[in-house]
C-alpha cells in the first residue's frame, strides 16, 4: 500500500479521511478504477489501510555527515556492508573485530588499516559508538569464550547475506533489533556455564594481532578497553 510507505510523510495525507483533499482524492480514484475496472479493494478497506496505525520507525540516528558519506567509486551496497559491519564492531568490540579481520572476508577488506576504506569505516565505528550502549558484559562475553565469539561471527556473516526489504525492516527496529538478533543466535549458548565440558579457555590475542591494534585509530582501540 502506498499508505504504507510513506505513512509519516504529510504529501501522502490527503489519503486520511481526516484532510480536506481526501474527498478530492476518493473521487479520483474512484474514476480511475472505473476506467481500468478495479473492483479489488473496497473504499473503506482503503480506508482502514490509510488509517490503520503504525510503530513509528526506531532508527539509530548518526550524525548527519555520516548518514550521507558516500565516497567516490563506492557503492551503496558497498557503503551499506561497511555501516552494517561497524554497528556490529561498535556493538561486540575488540574480540570481534580481530575474529572477523582473520576470516579474511574479501567483501570486509575494509577493516585491514592498509585499505583506503578504513577511514570511512572507523569513522562509523566511532559513530556508532557513541549512541550504541550494549548490555553490560557482553564485550566481555567475546573476550572470555572463543566459541561465542564464533557463533556471533558466523551468524554475522550470514546477517549480511539479508536482502535488501529485511534489511531495512530490521533498521527499522533500531537497538531492539539488535538486541532480538543477539538473542535469537546465541540461545543454543545459554546453557554453556552450567556445563563445564563445554567451557573453552579465553582466546588469545595473536602476536600479529598485537601490531594490528598498534597502529589502529584512538576510536578502534577503544573498543579494546571498553
Amino acid at each position: 500500500m502506498m499508505m504504507e510507505c510513506n505513512v509519516y510523510n504529510p504529501s501522502y495525507n490527503f489519503m486520511r479521511r481526516s484532510d480536506p483533499f481526501h474527498a478530492f482524492y476518493k473521487q479520483k480514484l474512484n474514476e480511475y478504477r472505473s476506467q481500468v475496472g478495479d473492483d479489488d479493494a473496497t473504499d473503506s478497506e482503503v480506508d482502514d489501510a490509510a488509517e490503520q496505525p503504525r510503530t513509528r520507525p526506531q532508527f539509530i540516528e548518526l550524525p548527519d555527515f555520516l548518514l550521507f558519506c558516500n565516497p567516490p567509486g563506492m557503492s551503496l551496497k558497498e557503503l551499506d556492508t561497511i555501516k552494517l559491519t561497524a554497528h556490529f564492531v561498535s556493538w561486540y568490540g575488540a574480540a570481534f573485530w580481530l575474529g572477523l579481520a582473520k576470516r579474511k572476508i574479501p567483501e570486509l577488506q575494509f577493516m585491514d588499516p592498509d585499505d583506503s576504506r578504513f577511514k570511512c569505516f572507523s569513522e562509523f565505528v566511532g559513530a556508532y559508538s557513541k549512541v550504541l550502549k550494549p548490555p553490560a558484559g557482553l564485550k566481555q562475553e567475546l573476550r572470555n569464550s572463543a566459541a561465542y565469539t564464533a557463533t556471533i561471527i558466523d551468524a554475522f556473516l550470514q546477517r549480511l547475506k539479508w536482502d535488501p526489504v529485511q534489511h531495512y525492516e530490521w533498521l527499522q527496529r533500531g537497538v531492539k533489533a539488535m538486541l532480538d538478533w543477539h538473542a535469537s543466535v546465541t540461545k543454543d549458548l545459554t546453557n554453556k556455564d552450567q556445563n563445564p565440558q563445554m567451557q573453552q579457555s579465553p582466546p588469545r590475542i595473536h602476536k600479529c594481532s598485537r601490531i594490528v591494534l598498534l597502529i589502529l585509530p584512538p576510536l578502534l582501540m577503544l573498543l579494546v578497553h571498553v
